[in-house]
């Protein structure tokens, strides 16, 4: 018997773990993980977790389905119809609106999916890479931070901003280096 942490309909944003509790008499050997007809991942130790990063689908309703396997090769599947909802009907200025508000909060990773909520609204959007290349400074992967920052440069070569952002990733990156 399997038991997900979803149900047919329910909504799911950003990283979602999906969750799965399996039941059996037998030693249960894989779960699997399938997006649509795509396999995506297996996993032979409880807790059985799969990890799915909304952003990289399409927005509305997405089947997954999940399948035990026993040593005793019996299986059992389970599907279930999700929706996926970002936020992308908002529009690139409100979802980076939200991102810079979790910004000034110091909520990196919060900040992260509303921007990239906001590219996927509306792909180049030099705010979007801009709260992005904050986000990811404030986590220290400076290189993420730096390429988000080049990528607004490409667009907007005078960006005042970006290019001081770039000067304070650089220098970092250098005291870094002289640490090691």
């Amino acid at each position: 018997k399997l038991t997900l942490n979803v149900k047919d309909g329910d909504v799911v944003s950003g990283d979602f773990t999906f969750k799965v509790k399996v039941e059996s008499e037998q030693l249960v050997t894989q779960v699997e993980f399938y997006v649509g007809d795509d396999l995506r991942e297996g996993d032979s130790s409880t807790p059985y977790e799969f990890k799915l990063d909304t952003l990289s689908e399409n927005e509305g309703d997405l089947k997954v389905t999940f399948a035990a396997y026993t040593s005793e090769g019996d299986n059992a599947k389970k599907s279930v119809t999700v929706r996926i909802d970002n936020g992308v009907s908002a529009g690139a200025p409100a979802l980076t609106s939200k991102a810079t508000e979790a910004l000034s909060n110091s909520k990196w990773d919060e900040a992260i999916l509303y921007a990239r909520a906001a590219l996927k609204a509306k792909a180049g959007d030099p705010g979007a890479q801009l709260v992005l290349a904050r986000a990811y400074y404030g986590k220290n992967v400076l290189d993420s931070a730096q390429k988000y920052c080049e990528d607004v440069l490409t667009t907007e070569p005078n960006n005042v901003q970006a290019l001081n952002l770039l000067s304070a990733i650089s220098l970092q990156k250098a005291f870094n280096t002289y640490n090691r």
